[in-house]
């Protein structure tokens, strides 16, 4: 636990080394309060975004934002070395693989 006091303003987080919120199931910590929330979702399975357009579930925001691409059909992320774009960073890092 943290022997000073973490603070969060809207720019940044001060005292950023120290990790004080941790999971009371994992004991995983957290700097940010809304860090350790997120991963709560982990514990309960809870998924509260749905997708509008095919009602698929997410536990994470991000996870329904990078779904939405499907929909729309962006691939966003680009190699540099050979062009290929995909929708999700991930697939991106896995192709670069390939480059190494």
């Amino acid at each position: 636990m943290c022997t000073e006091q973490c603070t969060l303003n809207n720019r940044m987080l001060i005292h950023r080394e120290e990790k004080c919120y941790v999971c009371a199931l994992c004991n995983k910590s957290f700097s940010q309060k809304c860090s350790l929330n997120n991963h709560m979702l982990i514990h309960t399975g809870e998924k509260p975004y749905m997708c509008e357009v095919c009602e698929k579930i997410f536990s994470k925001k991000s996870s329904l934002n990078s779904h939405m691409l499907i929909h729309r059909g962006g691939k966003p992320y680009m190699c540099e070395v050979c062009d290929k774009s995909f929708r999700q960073k991930r697939s991106l890092n896995n192709h670069m693989l390939i480059h190494t």
